[in-house]
């Protein structure tokens, strides 16, 4: 039996504040598995993808890296007159397409440049991707961060249908800004679901690797001076029934039975922008994931005081997607970078997101986890402690899997978050330690009679998911004590 350290470090804690004395009893029960995880991920948006020497192994690798299987994409579709990233044909500023039509009337066609910039460079990370069969990248989903608009094809409006607000979109800027803000005009929702109906239906035979989901916004309620686009809820229901009819008229249904629809994106992680979606048993089923971003906890969460990190760390609470939790919906939080706790230390930043994780799986019932830019998981040219502390998660908790309960804190600052293979005959769990002292463990198992094989791995100031103990077993509970400021996965197998 053993156990091994685990460190983190971020604001000072006191000796009675944290006792290295006796432990609080973890049990870990298998015999109640809760949610499937889907991955865990990160975006290629703009070209930003991993570089430099075993860059690409630190993100992909199953072996010796993050083993991510979850890819972010962006669809190219901004306009701007000194940025026009081309994706759309046009002619004289008007979209090219054909008129294709059948029973119903008609539909379009549109003509797309599968060579633009962002799509090649995210074209060749796929193809390097599924070349390496130690890389098992297994979900690609797409982002719009704006409908296609421009002084010609006005497809966006500064106001939104059911309102008389003003939006940032104005008339002066159609002529230098025409992807920022604004609402997509309903008398062009048929046009933007059969242009999105191409985009899914071009994916695979263009990029190389299926499409699992299609998102409809990024962040549509965030104002921005960059490509943008505000939805309302309504927006979001009465664009949806135009999106199923025409994927339908398009066989897009047909050919991708498993294609999932996204949304909504919140800059925020909540799902309310889903309200009148959900109300509507004509719609409710219509979407499948329910995606928010989590730049609700940052400093401006700890009052405004980037000190407070992990002295206040527990005030936050992630939302838990009530609602779509109710209709069984996938939840993903798709975006957060750390660009807000840039004040800290780099081990820091790490426990932080390697703490937010535990939140997320625990409290809010999430499947997957993906962060924002490749550059974002770099430190100095190389991979950063943050993508390691993901990695201690994302590296052995493969899609599929599991979580599973676990009750029980062993001190405050410490947390645990455990998870099973679908046969449970493989468990991973992850223990986040932020606090500046080393911390007894003991972690009580049910479901199982006894444990085999247990590997140890470590992220710490000086570790980067490093084989730090094993024992072969059989042995029946962890215990021992985990090392300051660090996240360390104990990964085995299960005996029942």
């Amino acid at each position: 039996m053993f156990l091994t350290s685990l460190l983190f470090v971020l604001a000072p804690v006191t000796a009675d504040a944290v006792p290295a004395g006796q432990s609080q009893r973890v049990t870990i029960d298998f015999s109640q598995p809760l949610q499937t995880v889907d991955g865990f991920g990160f975006s290629s948006a703009w070209s930003n993808l991993p570089v430099g020497a075993g860059t690409m192994d630190a993100f992909f690798s199953v072996s010796k890296g993050a083993g991510f299987s979850i890819l972010r994409n962006r669809i190219p579709f901004r306009e701007n007159p000194k940025l026009d990233d081309q994706f759309l044909e046009k002619l004289d500023g008007a979209y090219v397409f054909t008129t294709v039509k059948d029973k119903q009337g008609t539909y379009k066609n549109f003509k797309l440049n599968w060579d633009n910039w962002d799509l090649v460079a995210t074209r060749k990370l796929l193809a390097e991707v599924t070349a390496n069969p130690d890389y098992q990248l297994s979900k690609v989903f797409s982002s719009p961060w704006t409908p296609p608009n421009n002084p010609i094809d006005r497809w966006k409006s500064p106001t939104p249908p059911e309102e008389k607000s003003q939006n940032r979109l104005t008339e002066a800027s159609y002529a230098t800004k025409p992807e920022v803000g604004g609402y997509l005009d309903p008398a062009h929702y048929q046009d933007y679901a059969d242009l999105l109906a191409d985009y899914v239906l071009g994916f695979k035979a263009k990029m190389g690797f299926p499409l699992y989901s299609l998102s409809l916004q990024n962040e549509p309620s965030f104002d921005c001076d960059y490509e943008s686009c505000d939805w309302t809820p309504k927006q979001f229901h009465d664009f949806l029934l135009v999106l199923n009819k025409q994927f339908t008229r398009k066989g897009v249904w047909k050919l991708n039975p498993r294609l999932k629809i996204m949304a909504a994106e919140d800059n925020n992680f909540k799902d309310s922008h889903l309200s009148e979606v959900y109300a509507d048993p004509a719609t409710r089923n219509l979407v499948q994931i329910a995606a928010g971003h989590q730049y609700e906890y940052g400093p401006w969460s700890m009052g405004g005081n980037i000190a407070n990190l992990f002295t206040d760390q527990d005030n936050y609470q992630p939302n838990r997607f009530e609602a779509s939790a109710a209709l069984r919906k996938q939840v993903w939080m798709t975006e957060w970078n750390m660009s807000a706790f840039n004040g800290t230390s780099e081990m820091n930043r790490a426990l932080v997101v390697a703490k937010v994780m535990h939140q997320d799986f625990t409290q809010s019932n999430l499947n997957a986890f993906v962060f924002w830019w490749s550059s974002s998981l770099m430190q100095d040219n190389r991979p950063a402690k943050l993508l390691w502390a993901m990695a201690q998660y994302s590296r052995f908790v493969r899609p599929g899997w599991r979580v599973v309960s676990t009750q029980g804190q062993p001190k405050k600052g410490v947390f645990v978050t455990t998870f099973a293979d679908p046969s449970m005959r493989k468990f991973a769990a992850v223990v986040v330690n932020t606090n500046s002292v080393e911390t007894k463990l003991d972690l009580h198992i049910k479901g199982a009679r006894r444990l085999r094989n247990v590997n140890v791995f470590r992220t710490s100031e000086s570790e980067n998911t490093k084989l730090v103990g094993a024992t072969p077993g059989p042995i029946t509970s962890l215990s021992g004590s985990v090392e300051p400021s660090s996240v360390t996965t104990y990964y085995g197998e299960l005996l029942r």
